[in-house]
């Protein structure tokens, strides 16, 4: 069994496997995109439990770790108050992510499968094509198109 730490960002992700024993078996850095995310999963194995520190609207990389057969136990957004560092890095968080997960220290969080998300998203997605439809209604003008303004008529002549 093998504890991974992942702190994921826009680029790249930094990655710390520890072993049971707490000894690393490896670290590194891989694209923070689909085929990054393969790489690591092909690298590391189906059995692995990891905590993943991740910005937001990420969500899709917590979903394809599960279809892999990984056990993510919790986005680790709130890892930061469970341990404090005075170095922040991508690596040492990667560590210190790792550590946790070994030790089972990380807040168990809540996160939505993508069909209980489907639903919000869509209403989401809803609500800002009406705000959009609001606002061009708004800029219209206040006379159509073709119609006489009498400020503007011109005398016959």
């Amino acid at each position: 069994m093998q504890y991974v730490g992942i702190d994921w960002a826009y680029r790249r992700a930094a990655w710390c496997a520890k072993q049971a024993d707490g000894t690393i078996s490896g670290e590194g850095f891989v694209a923070a995109d689909e085929d990054g995310l393969a790489r690591l999963v092909l690298e590391l194995g189906p059995e692995v439990w990891a905590c993943l520190e991740m910005m937001s609207g990420a969500v899709w990389v917590r979903d394809r770790l599960a279809e892999a057969g990984w056990n993510v136990e919790a986005d680790a957004r709130k890892v930061k108050n469970v341990a404090p560092l005075a170095c922040k890095t991508d690596k040492v968080d990667a560590r210190v992510l790792a550590e946790l997960c070994r030790r089972e220290l990380v807040p168990a969080l809540w996160i939505p499968s993508l069909e209980e998300r489907a639903l919000p998203e869509r209403l989401k997605r809803r609500l800002h094509l009406m705000r959009l439809r609001t606002s061009a209604k708004n800029l219209r003008p206040a006379h159509p198109v073709g119609a006489q303004d009498p400020a503007c008529a011109v005398a016959p002549g």
